[in-house]
């Protein structure tokens, strides 16, 4: 199957799926699944914006309200997680996952699911030590500072998804796991990023180092102190070894490829540094030491991208950029290609011209370079075919390296997409449940806290046997028909579509702050058979025909044999809509925004 994977959404979906339109009637190919590597911005209505940390200037309603109430449709299953610039009341809704609308897919704020077979977890919100070892106490409507601290990633939900032991297909997160730059062309990197607000603001010199260090190597300076990215992620790839790892946040493109071998040693590997202070100068300092530089809560508003160059020989992941005439028409070109193009704020405006991809290439392998310029694309997501997940006490030793790819933001002349062929374990493309990560939530539930104070959760190996049985019992129960691991379409609204014809009143703005309980929130805790701790006050109250059709698109009678039908929960995924040319013209005629 082909995956479509994003950048940073920036809750501009509408140029998204027209760029994969558009590309599948320039290519000849069809996107089974995509996914979206965060700032998806699920802005249903106004309210939603008032629970999105931007400022004032950048709340945008978006394009999403139209796949929540169902007047769009959405084009291909799609799986998306947070980062931090989310309506975080409707995804609080979802904490544990669940359809944000119909084919659309939240992980949670840690989630771990499978799609056609393939495996895929993913981590919501950016790291922040400050925050890092608090329950999830936020509680709407949220201050200035619980909006900006829920979606600081929880050692909770880090120690959950460190105790996945079958291997991993392809991880999510929106910010990158520190020392990744290490395995990846860091020069380059930093000639294009040059411009990291948070740099500069915690390191105190002496003016006569400032006089010998441009911004370029105060950018060398962060990655030799190894504080560019989250150290949680880094040591969820420690742990699970996954074969892909797919991030954004930083608004560039950047590929890695980690060798684990090197990774365990990666704190001897040698990294550019600054310039040696003046004598008698001042050392340098770092206020926090824990503290994450690169992962603040605002992304950088000078954001310098340098335009693609053609030829990207010195990719050491050979992930390579390349472009060709056929896409001349839809890439937006500048008058010199070694020009470099300067945003004035981070939020842009969104791209109104569909951007074509590229396809991964394998570094074993050395045939062409293929694209999506040209009418075959890569046709494996690693150098071997799928095998079948090992036992559980059989860590991922077949694949000991890990290929990294950070996409940038839906816009023009942005590297925001990239498409790759991933070799599927099931014919049947839908969505399921993942065994293993059931058993973790239900064991790691009675840990789950929502005030500030996070008990202590055990070691690892106090934890791993209560999985392992737990784990019988639940397969247990799929032998015997009790429970079904297909992921149903359980799909309500809660709250309120957007409406352009009707303003939102204060009260109704301030009603609709607070999330509601949320149906698939309450089906999937009793299915696992844990307290929902995410109960509401608010009680989603549709119009009687929205309920009615939302009741019947739940159920199907299923002929069990007897003389009188019974009722099941409808569990089959609608298939994937088939793009026909007149659907790629029409979208990407009509991919501006409304």
């Amino acid at each position: 199957m082909k995956i479509a994977v994003e950048g940073c959404c920036h809750g501009q979906l509408d140029d998204i799926y027209g760029s994969i339109r558009l590309l599948e009637h320039k290519e000849g190919i069809k996107i089974d699944l995509v996914l979206i590597c965060g700032d998806f911005q699920a802005i249903r209505n106004v309210a939603d914006l008032e629970c999105m940390a931007v400022p004032k200037k950048y709340q945008q309603i978006g394009t999403f309200h139209k796949y929540y109430s169902g007047s769009k449709e959405v084009p291909y299953p799609t799986v998306f997680i947070g980062g931090n610039h989310e309506a975080s009341n409707y995804l609080w809704e979802l904490f544990y996952g669940g359809w944000a609308a119909k084919n659309l897919y939240f992980l949670g704020w840690a989630g771990v699911i499978k799609f056609g077979g393939v495996r895929i977890a993913g981590s919501s919100g950016i790291f922040n030590a400050h925050h890092y070892n608090n329950g999830h106490y936020e509680k709407a409507p949220y201050s200035t500072s619980d909006m900006r601290s829920i979606y600081h990633v929880r050692k909770y939900d880090i120690r959950k998804l460190g105790l996945l032991r079958q291997p991993i297909d392809v991880m999510l997160t929106h910010d990158w796991p520190r020392g990744i730059e290490q395995f990846g062309d860091v020069q380059k990197l930093l000639r294009i990023k040059k411009h990291f607000r948070a740099e500069v603001s915690n390191i105190a010199v002496t003016s006569a180092t400032i006089q010998n260090q441009d911004p370029f190597n105060i950018n060398i300076l962060q990655v030799a102190r190894n504080d560019l990215g989250s150290r949680a992620n880094e040591e969820l790839l420690d742990k699970l070894i996954p074969k892909y790892w797919f991030s954004a946040h930083l608004h560039v493109k950047f590929p890695a490829l980690v060798d684990h071998d090197a990774w365990v040693n990666r704190f001897a590997r040698k990294v550019p540094g600054p310039p040696a202070p003046q004598p008698g100068g001042q050392e340098i300092k770092i206020d926090n030491p824990d503290e994450i530089v690169i992962s603040m809560d605002d992304d950088d508003d000078d954001d310098v991208l340098e335009t693609p160059s053609v030829n990207s020989n010195d990719n050491p992941v050979d992930m390579k950029t390349t472009t060709s005439n056929a896409a001349s028409d839809t890439v937006i070109a500048t008058s010199n290609p070694d020009e470099i193009v300067m945003d004035d704020d981070d939020f842009d405006e969104p791209a109104t011209t569909p951007v074509t991809t590229n396809a991964i290439q394998a570094p074993a392998k050395s045939e062409p370079i293929q694209t999506l310029h040209t009418p075959e694309v890569h046709d494996e997501l690693m150098n071997e075919t799928t095998e079948k997940a090992p036992a559980l006490e059989t860590l991922n030793q077949a694949s000991q390296t890990t290929r990294f790819l950070s996409l940038d933001k839906c816009l023009p002349r942005r590297d925001f997409l990239q498409v790759l062929d991933v070799p599927s374990v099931d014919e049947n493309l839908s969505f399921e449940y993942d065994l293993e990560w059931l058993a973790i939530t239900q064991i790691t539930q009675q840990y789950l806290s929502l005030q500030h104070h996070q008990p202590a959760i055990p070691s690892d190996n106090i934890l791993y046997s209560q999985i392992d049985q737990k784990i019988e019992e639940l397969q247990k129960r799929v032998d015997e028909g009790t429970l079904d691991l297909r992921i149903p379409n359980n799909f309500e609204l809660t709250a309120p579509s957007h409406d352009y014809t009707h303003r939102m009143t204060p009260q109704e703005i301030a009603e609709n702050i607070i999330p509601y309980t949320n149906p698939q929130t309450e089906a999937f805790c009793s299915m696992v058979g844990i307290e929902n701790k995410f109960k509401s006050s608010r009680i989603a109250q549709l119009p009687p025909q929205k309920i009615m059709e939302s009741s019947e698109a739940a159920v199907e009678f299923v002929d069990s044999g007897s003389s009188t039908p019974t009722k099941r929960q409808k569990l089959d995924l609608p298939p994937p809509t088939v793009t026909s040319v007149e659907t790629s013209i029409e979208v990407e005629e009509t991919t501006e925004l409304e």
